[in-house]
């Protein structure tokens, strides 16, 4: 049976959640937006469609990608404000409690059920589909053209191949970043309480 210490540090536990991740105006769900948006941003003006790579279609592309998102992602969570909201929400809410010994046990869940969640997130980012030495492979094999695909006109292929693991490896790593934030987000809420 749930004790009332469970009952309260379980539905400031949802809020935090809610507020930083679920909610449709969290930064993690408008971060994820970003993220949707890589291929429409970055990648869609870029020509896949030749025997000839593009220029703009290079290995730099996805550190360029990454930083600009990191830029926002920054510039996102400090606007939002988010920390210092989702603290000052759980003060408000653990000042109507009048004992001290139920706030402190309150407080000392949150944090120990918020740190585990923390951590587990970071556990659940999947391997990335490609690899560093996959998606240089595959660079390598669309800047080449051989004899044979010069007279068949069809490296065509090799080039969409690229953009496809490019772009995929690229949404990767600004998903990572994003967890990784997100999970230090949590961590400074912790640290505040």
């Amino acid at each position: 049976m749930a004790t009332k210490e469970d009952t309260i540090s379980r539905e400031l536990f949802e809020k935090v959640i809610y507020e930083t991740i679920k909610s449709e105006t969290s930064p993690c769900k408008r971060l994820e937006k970003i993220i949707n948006d890589i291929d429409i941003d970055f990648f869609e003006d870029i020509t896949r469609d030749k025997n000839v790579l593009s220029p703009e279609l290079n290995m730099g592309l996805k550190e360029k990608v990454t930083d600009a998102f990191r830029c926002d992602m920054n510039a996102l969570l400090d606007e939002s404000g988010i920390e210092q909201q989702v603290l000052s929400d759980v003060h408000k809410s653990l000042v109507v409690l009048d004992d001290t010994k139920i706030v402190a046990e309150v407080i000392h869940k949150l944090k120990s059920d918020l740190h585990k969640y923390a951590e587990e997130r970071l556990l659940f980012v999947p391997a990335p589909e490609y690899d560093m030495a996959d998606l240089q492979e595959k660079y390598d094999r669309a800047r080449e053209i051989t004899v044979m695909e010069r007279i068949m006109r069809n490296n065509k292929k090799d080039v969409i191949d690229f953009y496809h693991a490019l772009l995929n490896r690229t949404e990767w790593e600004c998903q990572n970043i994003m967890e990784r934030s997100i999970s230090e987000l949590l961590q400074h809420i912790v640290s505040g309480l």
